[in-house]
């Protein structure tokens, strides 16, 4: 492929992707700094954790979704699940700023550590306590 022809299936794409960049209110909204801290953060605040992911969805305003996986806080007592979702509250207020704090936020524990694909009805789902940033 030529670099003319690249270049125009690129701005092709870019002009077709666009629209699903903004938010609801027309203001794009970049988390990849938050996510990252926020990854970094969760590792080192719960060892036994193995897998995290996050995402920051802006279908209809901003909702977190953290997703665990770590068999042992899976599988253990009701209160060292919401102990960490309290302490995921106290770290998510320190990493967004007010402006880009999500409305809601979830924190989704699986007992797979190792894989993206879970089955959802074996989620256990709490939400977490967050400011309204907006």
């Amino acid at each position: 492929m030529s670099t003319s022809a690249f270049l125009r299936s690129l701005a092709t794409g870019l002009i077709f992707c666009s629209p699903f960049l903004y938010s609801c209110e027309g203001k794009e909204q970049q988390y990849t700094e938050e996510i990252r801290l926020m990854e970094d953060t969760l590792f080192k605040s719960f060892p036994t954790v193995n897998r995290v992911s996050i995402e920051v969805k802006q279908d209809f305003g901003s909702e977190l979704r953290i997703t665990l996986g770590d068999e042992q806080l899976y599988n253990g007592p009701e209160t060292g699940r919401t102990d960490v979702v309290s302490r995921t509250a106290d770290i998510t207020k320190h990493v967004f700023t007010s402006d880009k704090m999500p409305e809601k936020g979830k924190l989704i524990f699986v007992k797979e550590e190792n894989t993206i694909k879970t089955d959802e009805a074996t989620w256990k789902t709490y939400d977490i306590p967050l400011p309204s940033g907006k």
